[in-house]
């Protein structure tokens, strides 16, 4: 695996480029690995299309008014562009709750469905062959995507949306926020859920896609062998 620091001035983190990595497992020890040197911070990756998540992150950070003036200045520390970043990407997120009514208004057709089902058999399968890591300071995993905010488009959840997501799964079933491209978003925990907590998973992923139980039952059903678990954050696929 090739692991490079990268320059990007947006990202207020610092940051890698991972490619060569060959399988999703050594992709995962990497983040692992990485994890566990730095709990002060959460490890943060890009997942499919990364060159279209960075495109509407710029667009999501202008049309969410999370740029400000300070971000261009030279002479700040990036830790403290961090903390400026995370405290009005919190400031604007707070009205959004995943409720019984889920969040946003986000629609899954069958097709999509069925590509889900399959990213979470096979995460290679969408996850690109080079992907960048950002070493967020702050071991609060859903705060992350305020250096990467992405869901920009209208049908899509909004980043504060995704950060209400990634909060609900973190409290309620302890999923520490993996990552996020241009249409999906990853969680990752220790462990595989337990039969009850898939059973109450498959409940939110049908409340927030409006699914039928059967299809948010197949949906839930892999995290009950496996302590990974990807979403679709758009109005379906972008890839």
């Amino acid at each position: 695996m090739k692991i490079q620091s990268i320059d990007e001035d947006t990202i207020f983190c610092d940051k890698f480029m991972l490619s060569e990595f060959g399988s999703f497992n050594a992709l995962i020890e990497t983040w692992a690995a990485y994890q566990a040197e730095h709990p002060d911070k959460s490890i943060f990756i890009t997942l499919d299309e990364i060159d279209q998540a960075h495109y509407t992150s710029g667009h999501a950070t202008d049309g969410y008014d999370l740029y400000q003036d300070s971000d261009d200045d030279e002479d700040m520390p990036v830790a403290n562009k961090f903390i400026r970043r995370a405290a009005l990407f919190q400031k604007l997120a707070h009205e959004a709750i995943f409720d019984d009514q889920g969040v946003g208004a986000l629609k899954l057709y069958e097709e999509d469905v069925e590509r889900l089902l399959q990213t979470n058999l096979d995460p290679m399968s969408a996850i690109d062959d080079h992907v960048m890591m950002m070493l967020v300071p702050t071991p609060n995993s859903p705060l992350a995507l305020s250096v990467f905010p992405n869901g920009y488009f209208n049908g899509d959840l909004s980043p504060f949306e995704n950060y209400a997501l990634a909060k609900h799964l973190n409290q309620k079933y302890g999923y520490r926020l993996l990552g996020i491209g241009a249409s999906l978003i990853g969680f990752i925990r220790n462990d595989p859920l337990s039969e009850l907590d898939a059973q109450a998973l498959g409940r939110d992923i049908a409340v927030l896609y409006h699914l039928s139980e059967e299809n948010a039952a197949r949906l839930a059903a892999f995290v009950r062998t496996q302590p990974y678990l990807f979403l679709v954050y758009t109005d379906g696929f972008r890839m």
